[in-house]
């Protein structure tokens, strides 16, 4: 494949005041990557450097091969040949959907003529699904065709890599997502790079190819929906993404891990024997399983329609002899999802047992 969007040690900050650093990653050409982060992450900020918006402090990003940001070269955004859809649409509400998605190419000679232009205006129309909308005003669309029609107009320069800064957050849950699906069904027909940015998971995994993690001023692992669940790369990574908690083990062999629910089996790890670890488990694996010995009582319920999601707190009446040496002083919890057939109240225990496919282990 070849590398559209490169990013070599880049640093992005404000008033001496630095927001990302060492950012280290690659975009593929029509691949779709995004930029997951809480608030203040630093996530737009890395999206505005790419967009050209803002500078870099340190390193250097590059478009199709060439340098486009570094501390000693910049090319203009409108030079760039980037696409960018925004948050809150940004259509000229005096113009027509028509006349809106003409602005992008304008000024492009391959529309030079209105005949050409009026021709690549249809094109996109039909692309996202607003076949004769090209004389409504933008007044009185809906938000998603709104969104339809900032996508259309963002695209419709061919540009070689389009940025999408939080462009569904302004929408409801049921359309954004279904809007989310058809653009990305869209990006991938047009074979378009993109760069995503949000805060929320779900719409990451969707949505994206990669996905870079960003926390603690930096990007902690750039990697598949897949790999960022099952093998994160530190502890940040695997408290962030997904569900889950924390149990304390203890290495008893080279690949034995002594935990309150039990010896687990990791034949990857790289501890020394003895040492004291934390234990990554996730809901999917610690099974509800009524011929289990293991019990733990049921401190929440979450009803989640078609599964219910229990927080299960383990104590020494919990667990079997042979592990009540391994139930460390603090009380752990772990969670669990369920079938919502099964009923259980707060005040009853649940009989579980562990079988995790992925075993995640980091030093405690």
């Amino acid at each position: 494949m070849n590398t559209i969007l490169e990013l070599r040690d880049v640093s992005v900050g404000y008033d001496q005041s630095t927001i990302v650093k060492h950012v280290n990653l690659a975009l593929e050409k029509g691949e779709i990557g995004c930029l997951l982060g809480a608030s203040g992450s630093g996530k737009s900020t890395l999206l505005r450097a790419i967009a050209g918006f803002h500078p870099v402090s340190e390193g250097a990003i590059s478009l199709k091969g060439k340098v486009i940001a570094s501390t000693s070269e910049f090319v203009a955004p409108e030079h760039r040949h980037v696409g960018m859809m925004f948050q809150d649409f940004a259509l000229f509400p005096h113009l027509t959907v028509g006349q809106n998605i003409a602005f992008g190419i304008s000024d492009s000679p391959e529309f030079k003529t209105q005949e050409r232009r009026r021709e690549k205006v249809l094109e996109m129309l039909s692309l996202v699904g607003l076949e004769g909308f090209e004389n409504r005003s933008i007044h009185a669309l809906s938000g998603g065709q709104q969104q339809r029609v900032a996508l259309a107009r963002a695209i419709a320069p061919q540009p070689d890599l389009l940025l999408l800064d939080e462009p569904f957050s302004s929408l409801d849950t049921d359309l954004r997502k279904d809007l989310s699906y058809q653009i990305r069904d869209i990006l991938k027909q047009q074979g378009i790079s993109a760069i995503l940015v949000t805060h929320d998971q779900n719409e990451a995994f969707s949505f994206a190819d990669k996905t870079a993690v960003l926390g603690e001023q930096s990007v902690q692992q750039w990697d598949t929906a897949y790999n960022l669940y099952h093998m994160p790369v530190n502890a940040f990574v695997a408290d962030f993404i997904g569900e889950g908690c924390f149990i304390e083990g203890t290495i008893v062999d080279e690949d034995k891990i002594a935990t309150a629910l039990g010896v687990l089996i990791n034949e990857n790890h790289d501890f020394e024997v003895s040492s004291k670890v934390n234990v990554l488990l996730r809901p999917d694996d610690v099974l509800h399983d009524d011929k289990s010995p293991l019990r733990a009582k049921i401190v929440k319920r979450d009803f989640r329609g078609a599964n219910v999601m229990f927080t299960l707190e383990l104590s020494q009446d919990s667990v079997g002899t042979e592990q009540k040496g391994n139930l460390h002083e603090s009380v752990e919890q772990v969670l669990c999802l369920a079938n919502s057939h099964h009923i259980h109240s707060s005040e009853d225990s649940l009989a579980v047992r562990i079988a995790p496919e992925h075993v995640i282990v980091f030093a405690k």
